[in-house]
């Protein structure tokens, strides 16, 4: 028996997307859902998916909040 993928999870480390391979945007040999996680967020915008908070590639993902209280 044979089973082929047709979805997986995005490349992105902080996304939460599940994304068909039909419609991925593939960079690099990996499937991303969009062009913001498939260019590592670069204007720190998120793939603005429904109940997806993803905003960078990273694997340690800092957001403004924590990043004013550590400068402060």
């Amino acid at each position: 028996m044979t089973t082929t993928v047709t979805q997986m999870k995005c490349a992105c480390p902080s996304c939460l997307c599940v994304v068909s391979l039909t419609d991925a945007v593939i960079k690099d040999g990996k499937a991303y859902c969009g062009e913001e996680c498939a260019n590592n967020h670069p204007n720190g915008q998120g793939c603005g998916h429904t109940g997806c908070d993803c905003q960078s590639n990273s694997l340690f993902p800092i957001h403004n909040s924590q990043l004013q209280s550590v400068v402060a």
